[in-house]
């Protein structure tokens, strides 16, 4: 292995912050593409939340494909780890927004602890392809 893909093989945190960061701006800019091109020709409420839905996938996976692609080295730790940050700095968002109800009650720590798995495991498959794709993971 050359030294260039095994200088980045030790565990950054730093790839951690731009990974959390990624994924928020991300989800906050697909959102802002969706409000302008999409909710408004959504014939119901439900397709503005298939929409929604939709818009987390991917920012999850594009985000982790594109540190999988632009960090040195190998990162598969850090993106899965961002993810998992990230769902719960929006879940700390939603539960001090007073119409969303709060989320810190047995159901909504369970929805937490389910969305960051589904983040996780998502950002684990968009860093892969990007890895693969720079050559950094077996075939």
């Amino acid at each position: 292995m050359s030294d260039k893909k095994s200088a980045g093989n030790s565990f950054s945190f730093n790839w951690v912050i731009v990974s959390v960061l990624g994924y928020l701006a991300m989800q906050v800019g697909l959102g802002m593409l969706a409000k302008l091109f999409i909710f408004p020709f959504a014939a119901t409420k439900h397709t503005e939340f298939m929409a929604q839905g939709l818009i987390i996938i991917v920012g999850f996976y594009v985000g982790a494909f594109i540190i999988g692609v632009i960090s040195p080295g190998r990162r598969t730790i850090e993106p899965v780890l961002g993810a998992v940050l990230a769902v719960g700095a929006a879940f700390s968002v939603s539960n001090f927004t007073p119409q969303m109800g709060g989320w810190f009650r047995l159901d909504g720590i369970g929805m937490m602890m389910t969305a960051a798995v589904m983040a996780g495991v998502i950002s684990a498959f968009g860093v892969y392809s990007g890895e693969k794709l720079m050559g950094n993971v077996d075939k």
